[in-house]
């Protein structure tokens, strides 16, 4: 072998271990990134909510486990509608139109608002901009409308199109979509959106024969997984499809109002699936460069 040559593998080798050192740390780090991100993740799918039925019975449910005592059974009765503003603040409306502040951690309730435009109320979401939209009616009568509380000013948008669609739940997806969901026949249900200006809406899924009673409120988590409530029953449903995602999660109550529980103070946000995608990446790289480079050695 030459000279320069023997030098040159010596130089090589004198830097393998530094490679080594650098690699091993950029391969470390992307391991814990993407194992924080799975464990927040999964802590993300354990979100706790909180409903409140017809009777003025307000508990926390858990997805899986289901109600989450104590209850309380002090709540004004009739709560028709719920929903979550862009503070964080909940709001609770009953079916003669008034609207209450509700606790969602504790469930104590306080009168904000009183309007005989909001009557027959049976559902409400409120927008990014802090605008709730709500629906009264039923049948060929339900109408969409919207509620601006710092002034009590109603706008009504106009019927629900088909008519045949009673719209019973409401809530916003995170890219502020309009979701609804609407009794299917005796014991199933139908999922849609809604358009904003005119109240179309669209068939996501319809499932009139399915033996699921969760047709009377809906709540997007903050992680995008959707839920919806009804007659002793819960379940998660595809947001994609409208169809159940696991088993259905058994209830004693006719619950009319469901909403994200609040979050315990000093909760991580979940990273992003890209992020993760990201991460997955960056593992892959490394490892093909650690082994090109080994080779090269």
């Amino acid at each position: 072998m030459a000279p320069d040559q023997t030098n040159n593998l010596t130089h090589d080798r004198s830097k393998a271990p530094l490679l080594g050192r650098k690699l091993a740390c950029v391969l470390a780090t992307g391991f814990f990134l993407a194992l924080t991100t799975f464990g927040q993740a999964a802590a993300a799918d354990q979100v706790q909510l909180v409903a409140v039925d017809w009777g003025g019975k307000f508990i926390h449910l858990d997805p899986v486990g289901g109600e989450l005592p104590p209850a309380r059974f002090d709540l004004p009765d009739r709560i028709n509608a719920i929903g979550e503003a862009p503070s964080g603040a909940i709001y609770m409306a009953d079916f003669d139109g008034n609207v209450y502040t509700l606790d969602g951690t504790t469930g104590d309730w306080a009168l904000v608002l009183a309007n005989s435009q909001l009557a027959g109320i049976r559902c409400m979401a409120f927008a990014s901009s802090g605008l709730m939209y709500y629906v009264t009616g039923a049948g060929i009568s339900t109408t969409l409308h919207t509620l601006n509380l710092s002034d009590g000013m109603v706008t009504t948008i106009g019927l629900v199109i088909p008519g045949s669609i009673s719209v019973q739940g409401l809530d916003f997806s995170l890219g502020q979509v309009l979701h609804g969901i609407s009794p299917s026949g005796l014991t199933g249900y139908v999922l849609f959106t809604l358009d904003l200006d005119d109240a179309e809406t669209h068939v996501i899924g319809d499932f009139p024969g399915i033996g699921v009673k969760v047709a009377q409120s809906l709540s997007f988590t903050p992680s995008g997984s959707l839920y919806a409530v009804g007659l002793d029953s819960l379940a998660q449903l595809d947001p994609g499809d409208g169809s159940v995602i696991g088993p259905v999660t058994s209830l004693s109550g006719d619950y009319r109002a469901l909403a994200v529980a609040p979050q315990e103070p000093g909760a991580v946000p979940v990273l992003s699936s890209w992020g993760f995608v990201s991460m997955m990446l960056l593992l892959v790289a490394a490892g093909a460069v650690l082994v090109r480079r080994g080779h090269s050695i």
